[in-house]
C-alpha cells in the first residue's frame, strides 16, 4: 500500500468534510455545504487533486520539536505540489496540556471554523455530538468511494472499522491506523541512561530498580560535569508520566500499554482490572515518592516547560530521562552520550516495557 496515496485521499476527504465552514464566523458551527462549482475543480482520481489550486485551513496540534513552518518541510512542500492544495496551518502548541482543548472548543462552539482539525486530540463525545449536528459528514460513503486502500484495511480487519464507527452506525474521523510490526511508533518515549557518567561511577548499567535508585544517588552526590557545583538532575524530563510508565512492567501493571491508561488484564485471574487500585501501583507511587522525596527526580518536573527541559537536557545535566531521542533534542554531540536503559526488574520480576 503507498501511503502517501492514502494520506492526499484523506486530504481530500477532510476537504469535502469541512470546505464550507473554513473562515465563517457565527454564533455556533455551520453545516457544511459543499458548492458544486468547486467540485467542478476536482479529480476524482490522480494528481493534482484539484486543477486549479487551493488554500485549506488546518487546526493542528504541534509539539514543541515540530518546525514552526509546516510548509517549509519537505514533506507538506511535496504533497502541496502534488496536489495543488496549499495548507494554511494555524499551529496549536500540544503543552500546556490544555491548549488544544481550548483552541479547538472555541472553534466548535461559533469562532473561525478551520477546514480540518489535525493532530487536534477530539474527544469521541465531540466527534458524534458534532457528527450527529452534520457540522462533521458521515465518512462512511466518501472512505468507500475515495479511499480504496483504507477501505481495504477496513475490510480485512473488522475491528478497525468497529472501533471506528460509532453507535449510529457513522465514522466522523479517519482512524489512526499502525502497523503491529512497526514497533518504534508504538513506543514513542524510552528510557536513556548517561554512558560515560555510569563510566565515571564505576558502575554497570543498571537491570532492577534497586540498580537505578543506586545510580540516581550516586549522580546527586557527585560532581560529574567538574563544574564545582552540584547542578547534576539524576532524572530529568518533560513530565513525571512518562517515567511512571516505564516503570510500570517492574511493579506488574499496566500490561496492556500505554493506551490503556488505566485497565490492565490482572495477571493472576486474567481479567480485565482498574489497576490503579491494586498492589503493584501503590508500589510503583511509593518508589517514585522516594526518589522525589531524596531529590532524584527533578525538583520542577510537574510544571516545567518542555522547551526548559530540552535545554537542561542539552546543556548535560540530566543523569537520566524519558524522551524519545536524546541525539535529536539534545543535539548529537550531547545526544550521543546516552544509551538505552534496558526494562529493569521490580517486585513483579523482569517485564517488557509497553
Amino acid at each position: 500500500m503507498k501511503n502517501n496515496k492514502v494520506l492526499f485521499l484523506m486530504i481530500l476527504t477532510f476537504m469535502l468534510i469541512l470546505a464550507a465552514c473554513s473562515g465563517k464566523k457565527s454564533s455556533g458551527p455551520e453545516t457544511p455545504e459543499i458548492d458544486k462549482e468547486d467540485l467542478k475543480n476536482f479529480n476524482e482520481t490522480g494528481m493534482p487533486i484539484v486543477n486549479e489550486p487551493i488554500t485549506l485551513k488546518f487546526m493542528a496540534g504541534k509539539s514543541a520539536l515540530s518546525s514552526d513552518n509546516y510548509n517549509e518541510t519537505l514533506l507538506w512542500k511535496t504533497y502541496e505540489e502534488m496536489t495543488n492544495i496549499h495548507i494554511d496551518w494555524e499551529l496549536i502548541p500540544t503543552s500546556p496540556s490544555d491548549s488544544r482543548d481550548e483552541k479547538r472548543n472555541l472553534a466548535l462552539a461559533g469562532g473561525t471554523m478551520p477546514d480540518v482539525f489535525y493532530t487536534m486530540s477530539m474527544p469521541n463525545e465531540d466527534l458524534l455530538k458534532y457528527g450527529q449536528q452534520e457540522i462533521f459528514v458521515k465518512m462512511n460513503d466518501l472512505i468507500e468511494e475515495y479511499m480504496p486502500n483504507l477501505s481495504a484495511l477496513l475490510e480485512q480487519y473488522p475491528e478497525i472499522r468497529k472501533g471506528a464507527t460509532f453507535p449510529d452506525g457513522n465514522m466522523y474521523s479517519i482512524p489512526t491506523i499502525y502497523d503491529p510490526e512497526f514497533t518504534s511508533v508504538l513506543l514513542g518515549s524510552k528510557g536513556w541512561i548517561r554512558k560515560d557518567w555510569l563510566e565515571q561511577l564505576d558502575m554497570e548499567m543498571p537491570e532492577t530498580i534497586d540498580d537505578f535508585y543506586n545510580y540516581l544517588k550516586a549522580v546527586k552526590e557527585t560532581d560529574l560535569n567538574g563544574n564545582g557545583e552540584h547542578d547534576e538532575i539524576p532524572f530529568g524530563a518533560t513530565t513525571i508520566s512518562d517515567l511512571r510508565n516505564m516503570l510500570k512492567g517492574a511493579f506488574g501493571i499496566g500490561n496492556k500499554g500505554v493506551k490503556h491508561s488505566y485497565i490492565d488484564e490482572d495477571p493472576e485471574t486474567g481479567k480485565v482490572r482498574f489497576y490503579p487500585i491494586s498492589d503493584g501501583y501503590k508500589e510503583e507511587l511509593e518508589y517514585l515518592n522516594k526518589l522525589y522525596s531524596e531529590g532524584l527526580i527533578q525538583e520542577n518536573i510537574y510544571t516545567i516547560d518542555p522547551n526548559q527541559s530540552y535545554s537542561m537536557g542539552a546543556e548535560g545535566l540530566y543523569g537520566s530521562t524519558v524522551i524519545t531521542s536524546p541525539e535529536t533534542i539534545y543535539g548529537e554531540e550531547m545526544g550521543k552520550n546516552f544509551v538505552g536503559l534496558p526494562a529493569l526488574e521490580g517486585p513483579a520480576g523482569k517485564t517488557i516495557i509497553k
